[in-house]
C-alpha cells in the first residue's frame, strides 16, 4: 500500500542557507544605495559593504540554476531591492535560461519592478544580451524603451546619441522622463534649453530634481544662474537648486547662502546648515561654532555636521539628544518613539580645533574634510572623503571641468567589472 505521504525533495544545498543569502543581498543593497550619498560612509566602508554584497552573491551562485525556483518570484515584486536581488542573481549566473528569463520580465516590467531589473542589467547585463536590449530600447513601451537605453548607456563605452535620449524628455510617463534625465547626467550631454525650463516646471518632482543634476554633470553654465536667481526669494520648493548653489557656487555665492541658512522658511535647520558645511566658506566657521551652542538640539547636531564636512574633525560630545524625525506625523507620541538620537557637538573642542587648522586653511575660498578644495579635489583628496562629500566635489569638479570620477565611476558595483 502506498504511503500517503509523498517522500520530501531532496536538495544538494540548504533552502534555509540560500534564502538567507538572497535576503541578505536585498538588504545589503538598501544600505548600499543609502550609503552612496552619506556623511557616515568612507570609501573604504563602502567597499567592505560591497564584499558583502558579493561574499552573498557568490552564496546564490553556488547553488547554480536551482536558485531560480526561490528568486524568480522577485522580478515581479513591488520593491525595487527584491528585483534587483533577484535579476542580479540570475544575470551573474550567466546561463542563458537565466538571462532570458531576467530580459522577458523586463521587457514588461513597470514601477519598482523595471527600476530594480534596469540596475541589476546595468551593473551584470552580459555581452550576449545587449542586441536584444539596443531592440528594446525602440519599442513602444517608453518605461522600458528608456531603462534599455540606459543599460546600454552603462555597458557600452560610447555616448548615446542626444538624439535618441531627447525624445524621451518630454514622454507622457514620468518614469521615463527620469529616466531621460537620468541618461544625460551619466553621458554628460545637455539638453536644449527649453527642456530644462519644461523639467523645473513638471508635476513629478522627481524629474525635476533628475533635470537639475543632470545640468550640474552636463556642465550647463544656466544651472547656477537659475540657483541664484531662486535663491534671491527663499522657497522650500528649490531646495535641490540650493544645493547646486552650495555644490558648484562661488566666493561671491557666500551672501546668497548666509540667507537661505537664515531663513527658516526653508524648512528644516539640518537642511539649511547642510548648504553652509557643502559650500565650505572658512568663513563660516565662527558662526557654526556658535551655533553648537543652539538650546536647540536640532541646531546644534546640525551645526556640529556642517563643521565636521568642511573640516574633516569630529567634535561630539558624550551628551546625546533626540532629534525631532524628519517627517513628523503630528502624533507626539509617535514621533518621540522614532526620534532619532545624535551626539551634540561639543563648541569648545570646535575652537581648539579650529585654532590648529584655521592658520592653513582660513584664506581658503572652499574647504573640504580639512583640504583646500578652492581649485577642484584631488583624486587622492576624493578618496578620503566622506561620500556624501566625494559625491558633492566630483559633481562640482564635473561642472567646471576638472579631473574626477564621473557619475557611473561613483554607482558602479565593482566587483562586477
Amino acid at each position: 500500500m502506498a504511503s500517503a505521504t509523498a517522500p520530501s525533495a531532496k536538495y544538494s544545498y540548504v533552502p534555509e542557507i540560500l534564502e538567507e543569502h538572497y535576503e541578505e543581498v536585498q538588504f545589503l543593497w538598501a544600505n548600499r544605495t543609502a550609503a552612496l550619498r552619506s556623511p557616515r560612509f568612507t570609501v573604504r566602508e563602502l567597499g567592505q559593504l560591497e564584499e558583502r554584497i558579493e561574499a552573498h552573491v557568490q552564496g546564490m551562485l553556488a547553488v547554480g540554476e536551482p536558485m531560480r525556483d526561490l528568486v524568480e518570484p522577485g522580478l515581479s515584486a513591488t520593491e525595487a531591492t527584491i528585483a534587483f536581488a533577484s535579476a542580479f542573481a540570475l544575470l551573474r549566473l550567466d546561463k542563458p535560461p537565466t538571462t532570458r528569463l531576467v530580459l522577458d520580465r523586463f521587457a514588461t516590467a513597470e514601477g519598482p519592478a523595471l527600476d530594480g531589473i534596469r540596475e541589476a542589467l546595468c551593473h551584470a547585463a552580459p555581452a550576449n544580451s545587449l542586441r536584444e536590449l539596443d531592440f528594446l530600447a525602440g519599442g513602444d513601451q517608453q518605461p522600458v524603451a528608456v531603462a534599455a537605453l540606459e543599460v546600454l548607456l552603462w555597458k557600452s563605452t560610447a555616448k548615446p546619441a542626444l538624439d535618441r535620449i531627447a525624445p524621451f524628455l518630454s514622454a507622457e510617463s514620468p518614469a521615463a522622463r527620469r529616466g531621460a534625465w537620468r541618461m544625460l547626467a551619466h553621458a554628460g550631454l545637455a539638453a536644449d534649453p527649453k527642456a530644462y525650463s519644461t523639467a523645473m516646471r513638471d508635476d513629478d518632482s522627481l524629474v525635476q530634481k533628475e533635470s537639475i543634476w543632470a545640468a550640474v554633470w552636463a556642465r550647463v553654465p544656466g544651472i547656477l544662474a537659475l540657483a541664484r536667481k531662486f535663491a534671491g526669494e527663499p522657497n522650500p520648493a528649490y531646495v535641490e537648486l540650493y544645493r547646486v548653489l552650495a555644490t558648484v557656487g562661488k566666493r561671491e555665492d557666500l551672501a546668497r547662502v548666509e540667507r537661505l541658512a537664515h531663513d527658516a522658511a526653508l524648512g528644516p535647520t539640518a537642511v539649511r546648515l547642510s548648504l553652509v558645511g557643502t559650500l565650505g566658506s572658512p568663513s563660516h566657521i565662527p558662526w557654526l561654532i556658535d551655533q553648537m551652542s543652539d538650546p536647540d538640539a536640532e541646531t546644534a547636531v546640525a551645526a556640529g555636521s556642517a563643521f565636521t564636512q568642511m573640516t574633516g574633525a569630529d567634535v561630539s560630545s558624550a551628551a546625546i539628544a533626540k532629534l525631532p524625525p524628519a517627517e513628523p506625523t503630528g502624533d507626539a507620541a509617535i514621533d518621540e518613539e522614532f526620534a532619532e538620537e545624535a551626539p551634540l557637538p561639543d563648541p569648545a573642542r570646535a575652537r581648539v580645533v579650529w585654532s590648529e587648522l584655521g592658520p592653513a586653511l582660513e584664506n581658503a575660498d572652499r574647504i573640504c574634510r580639512g583640504a583646500d578644495v578652492s581649485q577642484g579635489a584631488s583624486l587622492n583628496q576624493l578618496a578620503t572623503f566622506d561620500l556624501a562629500s566625494r559625491w558633492d566635489m566630483a559633481a562640482r569638479n564635473r561642472f567646471y571641468g576638472l579631473h574626477g570620477p564621473s557619475l557611473n565611476d561613483l554607482l558602479r558595483f565593482p566587483k562586477t567589472q
